[in-house]
């Protein structure tokens, strides 16, 4: 089972809801809102104390699955709360101590008055582990093993973490069929190849929750076609997409309500049943077209829905099969991301399926990209977004990124000149932010 986590509060683990802010309300119960998180009193009345709001959207999914032991991977933008995701049912686990009766005795390990919690980096922890033969420490009592900053560990320090995974595996298999918990909990910015492939191979049966619907169209695999053509040809290239996808159901998404309206008076031109959802509606009319939309209708005959940016969420559209962006805002996890909501029910459920099925995989739905030359300035990003979902990138959205590489280089040439003349000049054009890595190197300490 894979549970995709849209933006904001999800209600079940596996369903997409409509973006909402969780606020807790005076005099209610301490489960959050209606949220049960079964976090262990002790634990929810600390959090009590110290004025917590209640948990984010990942973190409402994230802990029912791991109170529950399963191994989870979380993938959400930096501060959408994964740590406690982790840490709080974690903890709850912990100070029940019946949950772990059954696990060897610790004795003989010297790390100074035990610990329930031990956190470190994968190169100083295995340091510890096999330079004093597990006697300062080891893996013997471990139930759970996290991975935060899953993204860096997988992919740059691998050799690392293949060596703490043997050692756990070895653990747990030296303890037998005891009654304890074995899981794994993975928390990464974004889904890469190599998270894949750690899910694949040291992972059962895991959940997959993420906050971003940007990554969680690269994690389903979702086509994206590039159609590049000049401003004058936009209009032409939008019919021909949506002739050539007759009888799937059609979004359209735009970025302004000016563009929602010349969208809706083309279709209209050419007899295409189009309905319209953009900034400027009131609340009402915007109710009718989402009524309009899940209304059933005769096959080949669903309108194309047409909708800027900013309304999409309120629709609550979730079956569309095919996705066109008429015009690109900027390539965000949240702006360009929260379209492929519209795709979300035809999402392949990737950890269920084999890597052998992996490979022959049909995605049920598609999207296409209309670029012109005013889209130049996405070009880099919609290059990197392109790669990171498996496709081919086109070779003319590949010279229109070294456009605009060229051009972003020839700022920065002028900018450096400027910076060579006069210091007081380059505080302003931005050389006041460059980082002084010298702050930032952590040094190790022998005690």
């Amino acid at each position: 089972m894979v549970g995709v986590v849209v933006q904001v509060e999800v209600k079940a683990v596996g369903r997409m809801v409509a973006p909402a802010k969780i606020e807790p309300q005076v005099g209610q119960d301490p489960e959050w809102c209606g949220i049960k998180t079964e976090l262990w009193r002790g634990v929810k009345l600390r959090l009590e104390a110290i004025k917590f709001c209640g948990p984010s959207c990942i973190q409402s999914v994230v802990w029912p699955a791991v109170l529950r032991g399963r191994s989870v991977i979380a993938v959400g933008p930096p501060h959408s709360g994964k740590t406690l995701s982790y840490l709080l049912p974690l903890l709850s686990s912990v100070l029940q101590l019946n949950t772990y009766l059954e696990i060897p005795d610790g004795s003989g390990v010297q790390l100074i008055n035990g610990c329930d919690f031990l956190i470190a980096t994968p190169s100083s922890f295995l340091r510890m582990l096999q330079n004093h033969e597990g006697k300062v420490t080891n893996l013997r009592r471990c139930c759970h093993l996290v991975l935060d900053d899953g993204e860096t560990l997988v992919e740059e320090f691998t050799k690392q973490v293949r060596e703490v995974l043997m050692e756990y595996a070895s653990s747990v298999r030296q303890r037998g069929d005891i009654a304890a918990p074995n899981q794994i909990i993975l928390c990464t910015e974004k889904w890469t190849k190599g998270i894949e492939s750690f899910m694949y191979n040291c992972m059962k049966d895991p959940l997959v929750f993420f906050s971003s619907l940007f990554e969680a169209a690269i994690y389903a695999l979702i086509p994206n076609f590039v159609e590049i053509c000049d401003s004058s040809q936009r209009s032409t290239t939008l019919l021909n997409l949506v002739s050539n996808n007759k009888g799937l159901k059609i979004v359209v998404c735009v970025s302004s309500p000016a563009s929602a309206l010349e969208v809706h008076k083309i279709l209209k031109n050419f007899s295409i049943y189009s309905i319209l959802a953009h900034d400027n509606m009131v609340h009402y009319d915007l109710n009718e077209v989402a009524q309009e939309w899940h209304t059933s209708h005769a096959s080949g005959s669903h309108p194309v829905l047409v909708v800027s940016d900013n309304v999409l969420p309120a629709l609550q559209v979730r079956d569309a099969q095919c996705l066109i962006h008429y015009d690109l805002p900027e390539i965000s996890r949240f702006q360009f991301g929260s379209r492929y909501l519209t795709l979300s029910d035809y999402f392949p459920r990737i950890a269920e399926l084999s890597k052998e099925d992996l490979k022959t995989l049909e995605v049920e739905c598609v999207s296409h990209l209309i670029l012109t030359e005013d889209s130049l300035k996405q070009a880099t990003a919609l290059v990197r977004f392109i790669k990171r979902t498996g496709r081919k990138v086109p070779q003319k959205l590949k010279e229109m990124a070294k456009k605009c590489q060229n051009m972003v280089e020839g700022q920065q040439s002028k900018s450096k000149l400027f910076s060579e003349i006069d210091p007081d000049t380059a505080e302003w054009i931005g050389c006041s932010a460059k980082v002084n890595l010298e702050k930032r190197k952590i040094h190790p300490v022998l005690i």
